[in-house]
Order: structure tokens, then C-alpha cells, then sequence
């Protein structure tokens, strides 16, 4: 099913898989300048080299866009390395989102109770007007959602660190590889798609400018 998938309880959200309006220019979001600029003036150079890397320029300028929309205190790119992993598990112990267990190396997150599952009579799955879901799925239309959105990203990220996470779906270096692009405040939501996805910065590597 294409189309976006967008949760008004919180207004963040998870990962874009193409079509991207983020990552395609739709979405509105002002980088308040050129993205080399914006990128510059937040990320390391070594941060900004993993991006710079990237042929398909849409990245850089989506990340920007993300920077500018939601005012991350610091911006931390992970190209899926051991090292990269190692920071984002220690950041989820020191943020508190994780607690260490007796046995090395294993750790684990409890979310609140108020916090389970997902929000259905708050979820929303955005549609164009020519897109008829059927009566049993709750939509909306996909303009008005995008600008809710919009607001509700402004400033989200305040006093935290935005965690910028690559990853694939499908199998590695095919046809069928589904490369996806996770901005975050949260370590442990990082750290946990670590877990489930397969890394995929060498796929942004190859990603031909034209593809979303």
C-alpha cells in the first residue's frame, strides 16, 4: 500500500518509505537556506562527509529540511558501523530510556502503560482523493495531515539529539532493496531498529538521484 502513514497522537513519524514527501520536496519543510549550510552549521565534518558520500542529493537536503523543522541541541549520523551502534546503545543508557540487565551486554526499555500498541482511534493513513481505502481503515486527507504534521514537528526535537539512521528492507544489494532513511530523538528507538533492520548505509551509496 502506498501512501503515508502518520500517527496525530504524536505527530512523528517512523520511517518514509517511497513516495516520500520529505524526501521528494512536497513537504514544505525550509531549510532556511542552502542544506550544505544548514548541515554545516550542525553536524561534524566526519558526520557531514556520510552524508556528502551519498550521490542522490534528495538525502542531504531531506536531513537538512528535518534540522531546520525540528531544532535538534546536536545531530548525530550513524553509518551503521560497530562504533556507531556502540554510541547509540550507550546514549539510550545514559538518556534513561534503557536500563542495564545482569547479564553483559543486554539491556532493556519499558514503555509507559498509557503507551501501548498503536493509538487506532488517533491514527490516521493519509490518502489523495482519487484513494478509497474502504470503510474499516480511518483516513484522511493526505494535504491537510501534511500540514498537521508540519506544526507538530516544529521544534520537536528541542535540547535533544537527532540520531540519523540508515537502514534496508528487502534483500542487500538487489533489485528488491528498499533503502530507509529513520531521523529520531530517541536512542533506544535507534538502537532497537538496529536490531530489526539490516544496515543500510552502503546502500545510499548507490542510490542513483531519481530515486525515491
Amino acid at each position: 500500500m502506498e501512501g503515508d502513514y502518520f500517527n496525530v497522537s504524536t505527530g512523528v513519524p517512523s520511517f518514509y518509505i517511497a513516495p516520500s514527501p520529505l524526501l521528494t520536496g512536497e513537504l514544505s519543510v525550509s531549510a532556511g537556506g542552502h542544506a550544505q549550510e544548514v548541515l554545516a552549521m550542525h553536524l561534524l565534518p566526519s558526520h557531514r562527509a556520510l552524508l556528502w558520500d551519498i550521490p542522490h542529493p534528495g538525502v542531504q537536503e531531506y536531513v537538512a529540511r528535518c534540522i531546520a523543522r525540528c531544532r535538534p541541541r546536536s545531530v548525530y549520523v550513524s553509518d551503521g558501523s560497530a562504533e556507531a551502534r556502540d554510541y547509540i546503545r550507550r546514549r539510550a543508557l545514559e538518556a534513561g530510556e534503557e536500563m542495564r540487565l545482569a547479564r553483559e551486554g543486554h539491556t532493556a526499555h519499558f514503555d509507559h502503560y498509557c503507551d501501548q500498541a498503536r493509538d487506532r482511534q488517533h491514527t490516521r493513513i493519509l490518502v489523495t482523493p482519487d484513494q478509497d481505502l474502504g470503510p474499516h481503515i480511518a483516513t484522511r486527507d493526505r494535504d491537510q495531515g501534511l500540514a498537521e504534521m508540519e506544526g507538530l514537528l516544529e521544534g520537536i526535537m528541542e535540547g535533544h539529539e537527532m540520531y540519523v539512521c540508515f537502514y534496508t528492507l528487502g534483500p542487500a544489494a538487489s533489485p528488491f532493496t528498499i533503502p530507509c532513511l529513520q531521523i529520531t530523538d530517541s536512542p533506544y528507538v535507534a538502537h532497537s531498529e538496529n536490531i530489526l533492520y539490516r544496515p543500510g548505509y552502503t546502500s545510499f551509496l548507490s542510490l542513483e538521484e531519481g530515486r525515491t
